[in-house]
């Protein structure tokens, strides 16, 4: 059972850093001052990411205290602090990437976060997203834990290379 429990940790990270992403906010937060986005000599990729940094970098300096603290009081071996810690850096990761859906038509900054559809659709989907991730760590222990991560990273990766080919104008 402590095996299992060990795993149950990367669903708890992934709970822990997909339900608060910055980034979809962080985008539609710039509104009405647009054109300055579109002015800079930088690709529309790199503006997106500096969008989906503070969500990766929040979530990750959060997950990894909690793995070294979580496997630790577990005792858990090689292969779960390695999942551990994988989870630590890819949870992140997807979370930020995926919250990146520019919306600027909002007339006040509540509406961004209260009424915003991105945010509304990244935070559903973390959620079927991450009791998914519980149901399979918990069911299939390793196997279910490294299906997550590989299913979060290729997720990550599809939302990269989409980007490349993403605008800021809407």
């Amino acid at each position: 059972i402590r095996q299992s429990l060990a795993f149950i940790g990367v669903a708890l990270i992934a709970f822990a850093t997909c339900m608060a992403s910055p980034s979809a906010a962080a985008l539609s937060l710039e509104g009405k001052s647009r054109d300055l986005l579109f002015s800079l000599p930088v690709s529309a990729r790199t503006v997106l990411l500096a969008k989906a940094a503070p969500a990766f970098l929040l979530g990750t300096c959060t997950a990894i205290p909690f793995t070294i603290s979580y496997a630790i009081v577990l005792r858990i071996g090689a292969l779960g602090w390695i999942a551990t810690l994988c989870a630590a850096l890819i949870f992140p990761a997807f979370s930020g990437i995926f919250g990146i859906y520019p919306r600027y038509d909002w007339t006040n900054e509540m509406q961004v976060i209260k009424n915003g559809t991105p945010t509304a659709i990244m935070i559903f989907f973390s959620l079927i997203f991450t009791f998914g991730t519980a149901f399979v760590c918990f069911r299939f222990g390793l196997w279910g834990a490294i299906g997550a991560i590989g299913l979060a990273l290729a997720l990550c990766v599809i939302f990269f290379k989409l980007m490349k080919k993403q605008t800021l104008f809407i």
